[in-house]
């Protein structure tokens, strides 16, 4: 068995992009997708101080690497210095040649422009998999 619509509904993705159409579309395909719990910034000085300031833990983030104040490392960093880092980080590139961190701080890595179903395949998989394992 799989999680529902309303089983995704109860997971908090955390979504960074400085680029506001890039931000909405996102947005849009996370809500299609059944993650309506979504949180945003367009910054990386945001990101930190709005999402160490939430009172549900986030269960992902999804975030640019150019942010314009910072990058995704730095908002990822900064989150897991303060205990408040989700368990599934996902980083999302226009530059195909980025070796930047994948691995060692990002669960993956997205090329831009991304495909609706890669980027819901992904929370889909990770929440599937914690949803057994509960079960």
């Amino acid at each position: 068995m799989s999680i529902t619509k309303d089983m995704k509904n109860k997971y908090t993705v955390a979504l960074v992009d400085d680029c506001a159409d890039a931000l909405e579309i996102m947005t849009i395909i996370l809500s299609r997708g059944g993650y309506t719990n979504v949180v945003t910034a367009s910054s990386a000085i945001e990101a930190v101080s709005k999402f160490n300031s939430l009172e549900q833990p986030l269960d992902a983030i999804i975030t640019d690497y150019y942010l314009g104040d910072g990058t995704g490392t730095d908002v990822v960093t900064a989150l897991m210095m303060a205990d408040k880092c989700p368990p599934l980080r996902v980083l999302v590139t226009g530059n195909p040649s980025a070796n930047i961190g994948t691995g060692r701080i990002f669960d993956h890595m997205l090329l831009k422009p991304i495909r609706a179903t890669d980027l819901c395949t992904i929370l889909d998989t990770h929440f599937n998999n914690l949803f057994r394992v509960a079960s």
